[in-house]
């Protein structure tokens, strides 16, 4: 995330939102019923990955926008908030047809999917 945002703050921060989505998806864990097995481990390692794809694109785009701190926002909001947001929608539609499985394994790997996506979107848009 340095080497690419070029900015320590922003790489901190964006570092910052990939741990607290990993924090709240152990928390939501507890609250649907999910323990830590294999299975959860795999789907936190990728949560992980697809946090980095919820937070560093806003912050990329709050690094090159100009103006005050509140004018770069909404220009980093309006400019990709919107891909960011359909980017969560589809991976979403393409769990889907997983809600309905028996197996454990696919079972758990779209209630994860669900929550990474969740709480990335909110994590990275709010």
């Amino acid at each position: 995330s340095l080497l690419l945002l070029a900015d320590a703050v922003a790489a901190l921060l964006v570092f910052l939102m990939i741990a607290l989505i990993d924090i709240n998806l152990l928390g939501a864990m507890h609250w649907i019923g999910l323990s830590y097995n294999s299975v959860t481990c795999i789907n936190l390692l990728l949560a992980i990955g697809l946090s980095v794809d919820y937070c560093i694109h806003i912050m990329h785009a709050f690094l090159l926008a100009s103006g005050t701190r509140r004018d770069r926002a909404a220009k980093a909001m309006s400019d990709l908030g919107v891909s960011v947001f359909n980017g969560g929608v589809t991976t979403i539609i393409a769990v889907l047809p997983l809600a309905v499985a028996s197996s454990y394994v696919f079972s758990v790997f779209f209630k994860m999917f669900l929550l990474i996506v969740i709480l990335g979107l909110y994590h990275g848009l709010l």
